[in-house]
């Protein structure tokens, strides 16, 4: 086997190892979800559902027959992708070699192997790679066109007419590509000064791609002409960087990228020069020359995206198809520093070569950090659908309901979420009637106790915040956590109360008063809600926006629960009230499952989100004690969200240690890549009481110097007082000592690593 066979196997090895890596380690999102809905319809199905949408129906088709062998797992439906991103880094040899030469193909090869853009979206079960795809064999098929070969020409023909009949099936943005092969045949044949029979024919070859596309063409027009767009997020100034940024380093590209993109461009214009172009006129020769089709390939979608306004994070996908050109505009530029002197000046060719090296060396290096990024930075992944239907299914119990807002949420909420909770997609037209809507929630609320509620692109579907708005005034919102740019919330759906079960009238600062409380007088076990009622007024116009705070603790100090929010669920900020008026603000906080079975005292009290600070009551003090509340403890081990489990358990004096959580103090719920020095932590340990159990349970956590020997909530529930299986949270404050040198550090709990932490020297 040649050497250049075996270079060109191991650059399409890597480019698969990338592609296919960890390639279901995130959850489908929402438009991948509907591409799986679509896949296993039929195909008048398909075709039918296609017409209502903005994407035409072929990459539907092939994965409805992908599907078929491989089925609906994350890694199967993305494996079509991922198969055709490693087309495209053999496309960009192609075009190189066509264009450049092999020297320039290879590399060419290589940097579309590790480009971080094209590995995102050969993760992902949408239409993108399969447009690039026929986008780059579209190009190279025009060119085999122009050969002097008339068998080539033949082939390059045929494969045109077939890729780009294909491509117009998959994307409306696809006329874009046919537009850049359609100048770069015509220009070169004008720059010829006659009119050939190869032109003549190609023309020809166009009319077939129209009449092919011809049955699809009136729903194309009628989409592309009704859909909205939205207006642009970035700017003529922002658009460039933004572009340039996407197109070298990806949606993860780290922020301090600008060395990375500054060597981009110093290729790209390196790569423009290109030696010996073919012609015996001026425009000839630049209408053969590789830079002006490459230059147009990558031009031509930026120019069309100004054109139609596109310019939006929703439509930067699109710029898959000026990837390829992108490569070979740096590839050639690599070639071009690397290429030797001219004579024998050795050393020149040597400085030469090692520049070229380290060029690429360079953004082989940036590439790999945005792609360890990608691959596992929570902040970069796609919205997780999993992670959340997983909690629903974990929390959820008979009498409970899932509101979807917005309703096109169905099918990939659907495809997770497995359970028999009853799920209402709302509103229920677009745009919202707000009657309707309203009238169904209520009826919503008066048939289940609580409520998950998955907020997603409301801003099309509802925005108005109908559906927030109304239930954050008749229902108590316990929860809301963000999975991506989704949102989970839960709600107790009981009737707010009236008026207050206990007068205050305390001044908070001098604008507002707190009139009073209403709360429940029983018990609440864990995980449940407790519903909580504030009602204030404001005695004269606030001028700044607080943020109220209701925590549950425990006699320690710990927070157990809490709520942090604008009133009424963020729908009334302070500055919206009027001086008079009393505001109904409802609570709903969440008792965690395990919460020992103790009287927890509420705190209360209202803050600046800006700088922390807390306002104060008249007496000076920050916060207002509510009595407390007594919390009645469940035998229940599986609605534990976010539990991190230990593989068979581990011993502790004859408890069983289930699992944990740990978060950095402040930082609850968030996950953080690094601790520094002098922080503290939070760790939750879930202890179960076996049968039989004898002794108190007492063991011993360490971290570096720091440790601690104790019993499970420091003694605050007795071992002895738990009932057998019972499952009890215990929450202890592990500092990270000031003198530990940064790295990596074990966290034992008596002798068993249960975590690792990574500390840093400073913030």
């Amino acid at each position: 086997m040649k050497r250049a066979t075996l270079i060109l196997i191991a650059l399409l090895a890597l480019a698969a190892g990338l592609r296919f890596y960890r390639i279901d380690a995130q959850s489908l999102w929402s438009d991948e979800g509907s591409s799986v809905a679509q896949s296993l319809r039929d195909i008048p199905a398909i075709a039918g559902n296609a017409a209502r949408d903005i994407h035409p129906p072929l990459y539907y088709i092939a994965l409805h027959f992908w599907v078929l062998p491989f089925g609906t797992s994350e890694a199967a439906v993305r494996g079509l992708s991922a198969l055709l991103g490693v087309a495209l880094v053999a496309l960009c040899y192609a075009l190189g070699r066509r264009l450049y030469g092999e020297p320039a193909a290879f590399v060419a090869a290589f940097l579309a192997a590790v480009n971080p853009f094209q590995v995102y979206y050969a993760q992902e079960a949408r239409m993108y790679m399969l447009m690039a795809v026929l986008g780059a064999l579209c190009v190279l098929a025009s060119l085999w066109w122009l050969d002097d070969d008339a068998r080539t020409r033949r082939l390059g023909l045929l494969v045109y007419a077939v890729a780009a009949v294909l491509g117009l099936y998959t994307h409306y943005f696809f006329p874009v590509v046919i537009a850049v092969c359609n100048v770069i045949v015509v220009a070169r044949w004008l720059a010829v000064g006659r009119v050939t029979r190869q032109l003549a024919v190609w023309l020809v070859a166009q009319g077939v791609v129209l009449l092919a596309f011809a049955p699809w063409l009136p729903v194309a027009l009628h989409q592309v002409t009704t859909w909205p767009a939205g207006a642009q997020t970035f700017t003529a100034t922002d658009a460039p960087l933004v572009l340039w940024r996407l197109l070298a380093l990806g949606l993860s590209a780290p922020r301090d990228a600008g060395l990375a993109l500054a060597l981009c461009g110093l290729l790209a214009l390196a790569g423009l020069y290109v030696r010996g172009a073919a012609g015996s006129t001026r425009a000839a020769r630049w209408a053969a020359s590789p830079t002006f089709v490459v230059v147009l390939y990558l031009l031509a979608p930026v120019a069309l995206m100004f054109t139609l306004a596109l310019f939006k994070d929703a439509f930067l996908k699109f710029m898959l198809i000026a990837s390829p050109p992108f490569v070979l505009l740096a590839a050639n530029g690599v070639v071009n520093i690397g290429r030797g002197a001219a004579g024998r000046n050795r050393f020149a060719v040597v400085v030469r070569g090692v520049s070229a090296a380290a060029f690429l060396g360079a953004v082989a290096f940036w590439s790999a950090l945005s792609l360890q990024s990608y691959f596992t930075d929570p902040q970069y992944a796609r919205d997780d659908y999993r992670s959340l239907a997983g909690l629903i299914d974990a929390l959820g119990r008979n009498g409970d309901a899932v509101i979807l807002d917005a309703p096109g949420q169905q099918e990939i909420f659907g495809y997770y979420y497995r359970d028999s909770l009853p799920v209402y997609p709302l509103p229920r037209q677009r745009p919202a009637d707000r009657a309707a809507t309203e009238t169904e929630l209520a009826a919503i609320t008066a048939r289940h106790g609580r409520l998950f509620v998955v907020f997603w692109a409301t801003d099309e579907s509802d925005p108005q915040r109908l559906v927030e708005a109304w239930l954050d005034a008749h229902a108590y919102k316990a929860s809301e956590a963000w999975y991506g740019n989704v949102r989970l919330a839960l709600y107790a759906a009981v009737a707010t109360a009236s008026a207050p079960s206990r007068m205050l009238n305390l001044r908070w600062g001098d604008r507002i008063t707190l009139r009073g409380a209403s709360q429940p007088d029983g018990p609440v076990a864990a995980g449940e809600i407790m519903p909580l009622t504030l009602f204030w007024t404001a005695e004269q116009a606030v001028g700044a926006r607080y943020k109220v705070f209701v925590h549950l603790l425990d006699p320690r100090g710990f927070v157990v629960a809490q709520r942090d929010s604008e009133p009424v669920g963020g729908s009334r900020p302070t500055t919206s009230w009027v001086a008079g008026e009393t505001i109904a603000d409802p609570y709903g906080l969440f008792i965690p499952p395990g919460t020992a079975p103790l009287a927890y005292p509420i705190e209360i009290g209202l803050y600046d989100p800006e700088s922390g600070r807390r306002l104060r009551l008249s007496n000076g003090d920050d916060r207002l004690l509510l009595p407390s509340l007594r919390v009645e403890a469940t035998l229940s081990a599986r609605a534990i969200p976010g539990l991190v489990p230990l593989e068979g358990g581990a011993r502790a004096n004859g408890l069983i240690l289930i699992g944990y959580h740990l978060d950095l103090v402040g930082a609850e719920g968030q996950r953080v890549a690094s601790v520094p020095r002098g922080a503290r932590l939070r760790l939750s340990l879930y202890w179960r009481k076996p049968g039989g159990m004898q002794g108190n349970g007492e063991y011993r956590w360490q971290l570096g110097s720091a440790r601690k020997q104790t019993t499970p909530t420091d003694g605050l529930y007795p071992v002895w007082q738990w009932r057998e299986g019972e499952v009890v949270r215990d929450d202890q404050l592990v500092p990270v000592p000031a003198d530990l040198p940064a790295g990596a550090y074990e966290l034992l709990v008596d002798g068993r690593v249960i975590a690792r932490v990574d500390v840093r020297t400073s913030d």
